[in-house]
């Protein structure tokens, strides 16, 4: 019998590609949704959710809730985040576990929190692990840190199997962020500021995160744990940056920043932001995933790339 899954954030980058994974695995989706107004068979509202008694939920007969929704921090651009910190901690931090509650009411089997690598930090000259200290440097990963110790503390008296996985930056076709801004500056040729930076970073790509996350909801071993995950290669952001560079076709220049045009650069906010986030160490160690659980990563980071930024992806 198909499994059902209920997934929250499925109408952003990762939900929504998570859903039509699973269901390309014949297996059962059921959409979290905002709207009111655009409910089919295959989505519920989080009102008619939470009220822990839809017919359409026991009807559907559901198995895991993968959690993915968030309201991520803007790290580019001049705008400010429309939204206040309350709101972000309402939505990262305290409707997780609303959510889980009401999952152990639906008797859901097990709960997958997708959280971030960033609550162990930005920045990292040695490889981070699951028993890495908490580091967060931004709301977003300060709630993300609120989340997990929440849900653990929930599900330690409940039945209810409780799964953490921490990624490291997320990249794929459309993907947002960071790597999307970068991959405009190489569109239209802006000379990027890496020759000479050869820092060791961990990046993801959106397909591996895919199969892990289904791996983990399914993994009879899995329930109390949590996890970083990242493709196994590590790779530099020169590097990372020459290589959409060569798949676009782009003639965009490489050039070394002196540490003191670096300096002056830094007041102007949205440049250090993301010239610090492209040029530090932030890279992690994947054993527990892969040696001690056996997950194989699908897709080498070549092909990810590759299906990612290529000009017909």
């Amino acid at each position: 019998m198909s499994l059902g899954f209920v997934v929250s954030g499925s109408s952003g980058f990762i939900g929504s590609a998570f859903c039509r994974y699973i269901e390309s695995l014949g297996d059962r989706v059921l959409r979290l949704t905002r709207s009111t107004r655009c409910i089919d068979g295959n989505s519920i509202s989080y009102s008619e959710f939470l009220a822990g008694s839809s017919t359409k939920v026991k009807n559907f007969e559901p198995d895991i809730f993968v959690n993915c929704s968030a309201i991520a921090h803007k790290i580019v651009g001049l705008s400010r985040s429309r939204y206040t910190e309350a709101q972000i901690f309402d939505v990262n931090s305290r409707l997780p576990v609303t959510l889980a509650k009401v999952c152990e009411s639906y008797m859901f089997k097990r709960y997958i929190f997708l959280s971030s690598v960033g609550v162990h930090g930005s920045s990292s000259s040695v490889p981070l692990t699951e028993t890495s200290p908490y580091l967060p440097e931004n709301i977003y990963s300060a709630s993300k840190i609120v989340a997990e110790c929440s849900l653990r503390e929930f599900a330690y008296t409940s039945p209810l199997d409780l799964v953490i996985l921490r990624p490291t930056l997320v990249y794929g076709p459309g993907c947002p962020g960071n790597l999307s801004f970068l991959k405009q500056l190489i569109d239209i040729g802006f000379p990027l500021p890496l020759k000479g930076v050869f820092n060791m970073r961990s990046f993801l790509y959106l397909d591996n995160l895919l199969d892990a996350l289904h791996f983990l909801s399914l993994h009879s071993n899995s329930s109390g744990h949590s996890f970083l995950i990242s493709d196994s290669e590590i790779i530099s952001s020169a590097c990372l940056s020459a290589t959409i560079c060569e798949l676009r076709d782009s003639r965009s220049m490489f050039l070394p920043l002196p540490p003191l045009l670096v300096s002056s650069l830094s007041r102007f906010r949205p440049f250090s932001r993301f010239y610090e986030k492209l040029s530090c160490d932030l890279f992690v160690d994947t054993t527990k995933l892969v040696d001690q659980f056996n997950w194989v990563q699908p897709f080498s980071q070549s092909e990810g790339l590759a299906r990612s930024f290529s000009i017909n992806s």
